[in-house]
């Protein structure tokens, strides 16, 4: 009988620390998609710079191409749906994001509204600080992981930035 009850309890225990330890890799899973997501995004968005104003030494982003640009890759590496106004990117049936993925804030850096680089970028809402050496985007995505065991949900919060690289531009 004794060894029954110990066997029970085991297999309760056992159940319960796997629950936990899926949950607990579901959470970090979520937070790498979504980082190499918004990584991936920031950087085709850094591509729509205005060639007008690079050809007098000025980096400068077409705000709306690189929005755009940041969705259309969210959508195509995430396996989300939403267009360039959206704030909130749905996914699909076969994406890993089983909650919307909601694009906080996205702050575009560059020679038109700053004077000076490095510049430090604060936010105080979200508690993020980015120092970019040149100008560059920084993205704020929030999502929640997927609980495969109940559990209280994890919000998962990402703050990225990419600087513009000279080497980017066509010859």
């Amino acid at each position: 009988m004794g060894d029954t009850i110990r066997t029970i309890f085991l297999i309760v225990a056992f159940s319960i620390l796997m629950a936990f330890q899926i949950n607990m890799a579901a959470d970090i899973r979520t937070t790498h998609q979504l980082k190499n997501g918004a990584e991936l995004a920031i950087h085709d968005a850094m591509l729509a710079y205005n060639k007008e104003e690079l050809s007098k030494g000025k980096v400068v982003f077409n705000q709306t191409y690189a929005k755009k640009y940041l969705v259309d890759s969210l959508n195509a590496n995430l396996k989300l749906t939403g267009t360039a106004t959206s704030t909130i990117l749905y996914p699909k049936k076969d994406s890993f994001f089983t909650q919307p993925v909601k694009l906080l804030k996205v702050v575009f850096v560059d020679e038109s509204n700053t004077k000076s680089f490095p510049y430090t970028y604060k936010d105080p809402e979200y508690d993020v600080t980015q120092i970019l050496k040149r100008p560059g985007i920084v993205a704020i995505l929030e999502t929640k992981a997927p609980r495969y065991f109940k559990g209280k949900d994890t919000i998962v919060r990402q703050a990225t930035s990419f600087e513009f690289q000279q080497s980017w531009v066509e010859n």
